[in-house]
């Protein structure tokens, strides 16, 4: 019996030197276009979501990113 496996699309403009790298890259890791995009997307959302669960386990994450941010900065200028 066949597994039926729902699937989505999801449409993205990319430049015409973006596109000939991907495709590059895909080649490179000897795969197809659609599953190098698919496997790099996964890969980043998954750490933009654990990067996420783990500043809400530390409360004093955001202050201290805040902190962080404006120390670099510097002075303002006027």
């Amino acid at each position: 019996m066949a597994t039926i496996t729902k699937t989505g699309r999801i449409s993205v403009r990319v430049p015409h030197n973006a596109t000939a790298t991907l495709h590059q890259a895909a080649a490179l890791a000897g795969t197809t276009l659609d599953s190098f995009l698919l496997q790099a997307a996964l890969k980043e959302a998954r750490r933009v979501i654990e990067h996420n669960e783990e500043s809400r386990r530390d409360p004093d994450t955001p202050a201290l990113l805040l902190n962080f941010s404006i120390s670099r900065m510097g002075p303002r200028r006027r």
